[in-house]
């Protein structure tokens, strides 16, 4: 599986995974003027932005929330991280789980404290309950189960100032090495 089809399962897989959490009303996919204000309003503003977390989930089934509601439920808000998989999870002691993670939902994880919560979303039928599921932990759960974890770094290019090629081996593949019937 090519790397670019690999991310796009995975963003489906994320996306099928939000469906799945908004079944239960609770939950709320904000619109990300809506989280933004969610942060402003809890004091996280700044360092965050709307794209710092996924959705939110209330004690109970509250209206839509917008820019002009969500100041009336924030007392009600916690702000939810996403982690979904496919692969089958025996039960909600969520043993196995794989998950990346940034630093930014380390960090916010630890600013939010009581207000965010992991939802931990198993798409797959095997398992002790026999359908999906999905659990949700404190950042200090998520630490306690963590085994090992590993930093990884995600790079990006300089643009329009990057200096202009120069001992950079490419581009490839060279046209004098590909087979005839794959150069046009």
């Amino acid at each position: 599986m090519t790397r670019f089809q690999k991310s796009v399962r995975n963003h489906r897989l994320e996306s099928w995974g939000k469906d799945f959490v908004l079944l239960d009303r609770r939950f709320q996919r904000p619109a990300r003027g809506t989280k933004a204000e969610i942060l402003r309003l809890l004091g996280l503003s700044g360092d965050y932005t709307g794209a710092s977390f996924d959705l939110t989930m209330t004690r109970r089934p509250s209206p839509e929330l917008t820019i002009g509601n969500v100041g009336e439920h924030i007392d009600e808000i916690t702000l939810i991280e996403m982690k979904t998989t496919a692969k089958a999870i025996r039960n909600k002691a969520l043993g196995g789980f794989f998950f990346g993670s940034s630093e930014t939902q380390y960090h916010l994880s630890e600013a939010a404290k009581d207000r965010i919560l992991w939802a931990f979303v198993v798409l797959n039928e095997d398992n002790d309950y026999g359908r999906p599921f999905f659990t949700l932990l404190t950042f200090d759960e998520v630490q306690t189960k963590t085994r090992t974890k590993r930093v990884q770094f995600q790079v990006n290019f300089a643009g329009s100032e990057m200096p202009a090629p120069s001992t950079e081996l490419g581009p490839f593949p060279s046209p004098d090495f590909v087979a005839g019937d794959l150069r046009s």
